[in-house]
């Protein structure tokens, strides 16, 4: 399977930027995954580009309601709007629309920044056949890659990386099926992998007795996590195995 086309040119027209083959180093070979990929900003220039899409609309927006309340158009650019923060709390409703300013996105951490390219992604991919994920940049293992996979199963995102944890006894495989077990219990969404890492968020964030229970669970699977219960009870947990 392969990305469909008309995915691709949805992502290009959203982000601005071409997309091109994702591929990764395996076993000393250069391998396609068949996923397709886009690079994102590293710093908070490419919020402050949104922002300013989001104001352009806001006053198109204005323009059209006071010429026009009926006019068919103002749905459509409040779409567009709501697509730009996609998951983020506006600072301030003004007249039913949703304001927003930098911290909303970022709240001072990069990977927030990440975080929101990847929601804006997935809204604009709803309902078509792949997903959307974050993924290592070639220069280092920060999240800096945007990936669409022709796949709606999430651990195909492991399987299309080749994740594994070979220093704990785990393939690729074996990943997974740690991950579906925890799936099944507390319900994960993997928003981003590489090579040696996974991220994920949780549906339903363990409390008391659970979370001591899934923390040590945490601590065996991956020993480098730092404070398995706190990452458990935040909601997010990023694996990381050497």
């Amino acid at each position: 399977m392969v990305v469909p086309p008309d995915v691709v040119r949805k992502v290009e027209q959203e982000f601005g930027s071409p997309g091109r083959p994702h591929q990764i180093m395996f076993r000393g070979e250069v391998v396609d995954t068949g996923c397709v990929e886009w690079t994102l900003p590293r710093d908070t220039a490419g919020v402050w580009a949104i922002l300013a899409r989001h104001r352009e609309l806001y006053a198109r927006y204005i323009q059209v309601l006071e010429l026009d309340p009926g006019d068919p158009a103002l749905p459509e650019i409040r779409l567009q709007m709501e697509r730009l923060f996609a998951g983020y709390k506006p600072s301030r409703v003004v007249d039913g629309t949703s304001i927003y300013d930098i911290h909303d996105l970022t709240k001072g951490n990069p990977r927030a920044l990440l975080h929101s390219f990847l929601r804006r992604a997935r809204v604009v991919l709803r309902g078509d056949p792949v997903i959307a994920y974050l993924g290592p940049h070639e220069e280092g293992m920060n999240s800096e890659l945007l990936l669409v996979a022709p796949t709606q199963d999430q651990f195909d995102i492991v399987r299309r990386e080749r994740t594994d944890a070979i220093n704990q006894g785990y393939d690729t495989e074996g990943v997974i099926e740690k991950l579906r077990e925890l799936d099944a219990a507390l319900g994960i969404d993997i928003v981003s992998a590489g090579p040696d890492r996974a991220e994920f968020l949780l549906v339903r964030p363990p409390k008391g007795e659970e979370a001591a229970y899934w923390g040590e669970w945490l601590r065996h699977f991956c020993p480098a996590v730092q404070e398995p219960r706190k990452s458990l009870r935040s909601g997010r947990v990023l694996l990381s195995w050497d």
